[in-house]
């Protein structure tokens, strides 16, 4: 049966009174909102303003299908105009021309035709190519494009050549819900999508903020970690890519802060570029490979667009382009278009595929609720069908669009209706009275995501489904009188044959987050079954949970024996296992009593047996967690009791009796809200999970699994130390069968096994002691300071190497042409001779060669730790913190703060412990300001960019122009002079920027910003932010070496991971984190102040606000990568040692990679700022 794209239209009215207008089908967009995305558009959808020129009533809406019959009366009079806004003649019909817009026309007598002879000016063709009938409208079907069609009269246009044919599953796009991350009813984390069937996924949505336009998370209840959670799944599969999708169908809603955005990004070029440059800046922060731009939409004007949209969208995609070709790496775009001829009509889709990789056709919502308050009215439509698809791709092809630049779009969802008549239920013939029932988990009525619809299908056996062959899709009713439409393995299989044909090149998924627990949609789609992601990951980075990281080697030394055999009761077999294997368990799923796959594993393993969860059968079957059962979704687990530390803490705590609390020296971990096993029920209390309050085994404890318990995993660094189906919840049990489980946190005190007995300070890790030396600048430094040589490097301590980088080589100059003997070196601020000399290195004209000069600054002085307090002045303002690693030298990577009186100021474990001890810590490292001067002078910011990519129109301050104003001492009366003092400690003179930039980062006036920090954190953070290796790399990879041979000694190489991430935990601790914000306010106020008084320097404020900006994002970017370089480099080793000897792996290597995995998963608390 033909679905409405069958339906006539045509120019009728001087016959009939009644107009046809083609009005091609609206794709629904991808929809953003994260309560209840559905319903939301479907308010959206229901009464949108007609104002665009085209054949259409007031009472129309772009919302049609392809070609929709309207019923108005075309005749008029005296005092009753053209409903269509067309010329009223004078035998009271509507046209255009002579004969209706001549003598005798009574109303809208200057209209014109929106194409053809009558349309202003004559002969104007149609958007996008489409016919221009006799009557001069525009539209696609035989009564526009026959005899008498005046332009592009082609009615079935074919594809361009050139497109190779069976491509279109060659590039699978998977969109993620963000919001579904924090489904009350089924979420769904980046890492349950099904990376097996995707070469691409997409987070949806990004937003941007008003103010800045830079990118954001699309609401407050969504966190930037999602974003690096997203692009960790690269780690799971390698090859795998991942874009940032922006924009949606609720950012260009109208009455939003965020529709105008891309409008007024696109239409200056200054913005433009900025904006391009910061879209690579957020990519490489987030690891992104690509962005897709939906934006819906632009030029439309019920969408908030305005016509030079159209130009503009291209204009931003070649800014992005060039941006992309100068990042380093490659970056992909694509974006987003609809299949209507109401909205692609503000697509130049030719000239955005210039720059563009690709774009993603939305062929899906062609039909819906909505369309009951259009011409279509409310009869049974499926939302997709193949019919309208190929009448949408041939207005691509009437434009020259290639196939092979496009995906075409398939949805994991349905359109459901409530019938008007139960007895009614023929698409195209019969009615519906409003949306389907809303399904248990999306609650939207008129929407069923995939899963909602098989189990509504296995609830109900006895339906019938039809399958309208000719549109490519399927529908069913139920419950008297829902009806629902929908793709499923034949439907898929059609319209892909169709996308092969024509020489699609990939296809898109919204949204692959729909999908059910069997990953049916997938499956279908692709026509081949789907691994789930325990099999996908394989030995790469991301399958080191903490069941696989104590079992290392465990899934190379156990097999499961597919066959079903006996395991139980009087005829159990004992032949289960090869020789050299013990049996150690088995899985029951699909078995029956007494029977199951037996698991069978080395004998040289450690373990015990008794345990029966599978190790990872994922044959599909309904979703359940027994041994007894088929996995739903997700995988089994096979476990085995380890001789590790693990069950020496379980045996610290305890859980009480039922109804029973903790006694007064233990600390409650939490409860069991029931336990069958002693008919402990909610009545009776449940059970409590106790430790000892003194330095307890685990540091807290959590339940985790809500909803289907789709979450129910414990993180990389905890264990599992009991499941239960309601958790401590007994009113909110899991769905699905499944169980939540009670993960804990081991106290690393507690857990000596990966701590070695020295600590980072010892003679032993010599190469740490640089990093342990105290600070030589400070004050109250036990080492004396030394005298600088303003002409030499060599006066600078090997100390201080750390903080300020390594020793000059020489120059470097421009170009290699030009050569000078050495350095060319000047010395900033006389007026404080001891402070300590921070290195700006900038170019400048030395004759006629363009040399690079190194510009010492010297800091204002700064007190030590043991004197920060000393004085009144510190005393008030200085702060009484000190920081270090929490839990001592063996550490996870927090950071815990305590009173720094608490500090001896001499001895063991003091302020000045030689080889360990406290430093002054300056937040903000004075480093930036040697940075900032190279950013003013050569426009060189600290990630490597170029101001003049993000500001073209800002020109850069030479050194000549800037070097009296930022070490002379000005008179007071000059401008510098009357700028406001930096803080609001003031004993020396303010002439000059130099002073008062150091000023603000600290100084022994001005000692608020300064911290008390653990001195090795200190130094390494100092080389962090200098963006050097806080770890000498081949010192390092000899420690792994060693620790693979001896099966000890980890420490080595895991702690200066583990400190790296501990630096950004302490910048964002509150207390570091408000005096940082401080700090960055005066120096606005100072860069606004220069910027507002002295004409010369007129470029400072702009190049500072982007150089803050800069120096924070690229060294986060710098830390997050050299952290995960060197944990896949550990992982590597490993393996290789793992591989090459698999019968006797390192004796450390499940404990290190469950480090590992920790590590894996702190990598997002390294960021920048806000």
């Amino acid at each position: 049966m033909a679905l409405s794209g069958k339906v006539f239209a045509g120019w009728l009215a001087a016959v009939l009174g009644t107009v046809y207008v083609a009005v091609l089908l609206l794709s629904h967009d991808h929809y953003s909102d994260a309560s209840s995305g559905a319903s939301r558009i479907l308010k959206a959808r229901t009464s949108l303003p007609i104002d665009d020129g085209l054949s259409l009533s007031p009472n129309d809406s772009p919302v049609s299908g392809n070609l929709s019959r309207r019923q108005d009366d075309f005749s008029c009079g005296p005092g009753r105009p053209c409903s269509n806004s067309a010329c009223c003649g004078k035998d009271g019909f509507c046209g255009y021309g002579p004969t209706y817009c001549g003598d005798g026309c009574t109303s809208n007598c200057n209209a014109h035709a929106e194409c053809g002879k009558d349309s202003n000016p004559p002969g104007k063709t149609c958007p996008l190519n489409v016919c221009c009938s006799e009557f001069g409208f525009c539209g696609t079907t035989e009564e526009f494009c026959g005899a008498k069609c005046q332009s592009n009269c082609a009615l079935e246009p074919s594809p361009p050549s050139g497109s190779a044919q069976g491509q279109v599953l060659s590039r699978v796009v998977g969109y993620y819900e963000s919001w579904n991350y924090r489904s009350s009813c089924r979420k769904t984390k980046p890492s349950d999508l099904p990376l097996d069937a995707l070469t691409h996924v997409n987070y949806a949505f990004a937003f941007l903020d008003a103010a800045t336009y830079h990118i954001t998370p699309m609401d407050s209840g969504t966190t930037a970690d999602l974003f690096t959670e997203t692009t960790n799944l690269k780690q799971l599969k390698p090859g795998l890519e991942v874009w940032l999708s922006l924009g949606g169908w609720t950012f260009s809603d109208n009455g939003t802060s965020t529709q105008p955005l891309l409008s007024d990004i696109a239409r200056d070029s200054s913005k433009r570029t900025a904006w391009a440059n910061h879209v690579v800046s957020f990519l490489n922060t987030y690891g992104f490979d690509g962005i897709d731009i939906d934006w819906e939409y632009p030029g439309a004007p019920d969408r908030g667009g305005k016509p030079e949209d159209v130009q503009n969208f291209v204009e931003l995609m070649a800014s992005l382009r060039n941006a992309f070709n100068s990042a380093g790496r490659k970056l992909g775009i694509s974006f987003t278009i609809p299949a209507s001829y109401w909205y692609l009509r503000w697509f130049d889709v030719p000239g955005l595929l210039r720059y563009a990789d690709f774009t993603n056709m939305m062929s899906y919502d062609i039909h819906g609720t909505w369309d009951k308050q259009n011409a279509i009215g409310n009869v049974l439509h499926p939302h997709t069908n193949l019919t309208e698809i190929k009448k949408a791709a041939e207005l691509l092809w009437r434009n020259n669009v290639p196939p092979n630049k496009v995906s075409l779009g398939f949805g994991f969802y349905g359109r459901s209706y409530t019938l008007s008549d139960p007895s009614c239920s023929t698409p195209g013939t019969c009615r519906f009275s409003d949306g389907g029932a809303p399904g248990p988990c999306t609650a939207t009525s008129g929407y069923l995501s995939y899963y909602e619809i098989q189990d509504v299908l296995a609830k109900n056996p006895g339906i019938t489904v039809n399958w309208d062959k000719e549109a490519s899709v399927k529908y069913f009713k139920w419950n008297n009188d829902q009806w629902i439409a929908y793709d499923d393995k034949d439907t898929f299989k059609q319209k892909v044959d169709w996308a092969n044909s024509v020489g699609f090149s990939g296809s898109l998924i919204w949204a692959s987050d729909l999908d059910d627990n069997q990953l049916s949609a997938h499956a279908a789609l692709l026509g081949r079954s789907v691994k789930t992601n325990s099999d996908v990951r394989s030995t790469t980075l991301a399958e080191l949970n903490t069941v696989n990281l104590l079992n290392a080697n465990l899934d190379q030394q156990c097999h499961i024996i597919r066959y079903c055999t006996s395991v139980e009761g009087p005829y159990a077999s004992v032949n289960f296992c090869n020789t050299g294997e013990s049996y150690f368990g088995f899985d029951r799923a699909g078995c029956g009593k007494f029977k199951g796959h037996p698991i069978c594993c080395k004998t040289t393993i450690q373990g015990t047996t008794g345990m029966y969860l599978a190790r990872k059968p994922d044959w599909g079957g309904w979703p359940s967690e027994s041994g007894d059962k088929r996995c739903g979704r997700g995988s089994k687990a096979f476990c085995c009791t380890m001789p590790d530390t693990v069950p020496a803490l379980l045996k610290q705590c305890r859980w009480t009796g039922c109804g029973k609390g903790c006694n007064s020296d233990e600390q409650d971990m939490g409860k069991v809200a029931t336990d069958k096993d002693d008919w402990c029920g909610v009545a009776r209390g449940g059970k409590h999970f106790c430790c000892r309050a003194s330095n307890p085994a685990f540091k807290q404890c959590t339940w985790r699994g809500h909803g289907d318990c789709v979450d129910n995993t414990c993180k990389g660094n905890e264990v599992t130390v009991r499941t239960a189906v309601d958790g401590d919840d007994a009113w909110h049990a899991c769905n699905w069968g499944r169980q939540k489980s009670f993960c804990c946190e081991p106290n690393n005190q507690m857990t000596p096994i990966m701590c070695d007995k020295n600590t980072i300070c010892t003679a032993s890790l010599w190469a740490y002691q640089s990093l342990c030396q105290p600070d030589p600048w400070a004050n109250d430094s036990p080492n004396s300071k030394r005298e600088l040589d303003a002409g030499t490097y060599a006066s600078i301590s090997k100390a201080d190497k750390i903080r300020d980088g390594p020793e000059s080589s020489g120059l470097v100059p421009v170009s290699r042409q030009l050569h000078q003997p050495h350095p060319f070196w000047e010395v900033i601020s006389k007026r404080s001779p001891s402070g300590r000399p921070i290195n700006s290195y900038i170019h400048v004209f030395l004759g006629a060669h363009l040399v690079e000069m190194v510009v010492r600054l010297l800091a204002q002085t700064y007190p030590g730790p043991a004197t920060l307090t000393a004085t009144q002045n510190g005393a008030q303002n200085a702060s009484p913190l000190a920081f270090r690693p929490a839990g001592g030298q063996c550490s996870t990577t927090g950071v815990e703060s305590f009173p720094r009186a608490l500090l001896a100021v001499n001895g063991p474990g003091s302020i000045n412990t030689q080889g360990r001890g406290y430093d002054t810590d300056h937040p903000i490292e004075l480093q930036y300001v040697g940075q900032l001067l190279t950013a003013l002078v050569d426009g060189l910011l600290p990630s490597g960019t170029n101001i003049n990519q993000i500001l073209p129109n800002v020109q850069t301050i030479p050194w000549t122009t800037i070097r009296p104003y930022w070490d002379e001492d000005m008179p007071y009366n000059q401008a510098i002079g009357a700028l406001p003092d930096p803080t609001p400690f003031t004993d020396v003179n303010w002439g000059n920027i130099n002073n008062r930039l150091f000023e603000i980062l600290g100084s022994k006036t001005n000692r608020a910003p300064f911290r008390t920090l653990d001195r090795p954190m200190n130094n390494m953070k100092g080389k962090i932010f200098a963006r050097q290796n806080p770890y000498d790399l081949t010192e390092l990879r000899n420690h792994i070496t060693n620790a693979i041979t001896t099966g000890q000694g980890e420490e080595t190489f895991l702690q200066p991971m583990r400190m790296v991430v501990a630096i950004f935990r302490y910048l964002f601790d509150p207390n570091v984190s408000n005096s940082i914000q401080t700090q960055r306010n005066q120096l606005l106020a100072q860069a606004t102040a220069i910027t507002n008084n002295i004409p010369a320097l007129q470029p400072f404020l702009a190049i500072w606000t982007e150089f803050d900006r800069d120096f924070f994002e690229a060294t986060a970017n710098f830390a997050r990568t050299w952290v995960a370089d060197q944990i896949i480099t550990v992982i590597a080793a490993y393996q290789a040692a793992i591989r090459a000897n698999p019968n006797n792996p390192p004796a450390n290597a499940a404990q290190v990679l469950n480090e590992l995995n920790a590590l894996f998963d702190s990598l997002q608390y390294i960021r920048a700022p806000p």
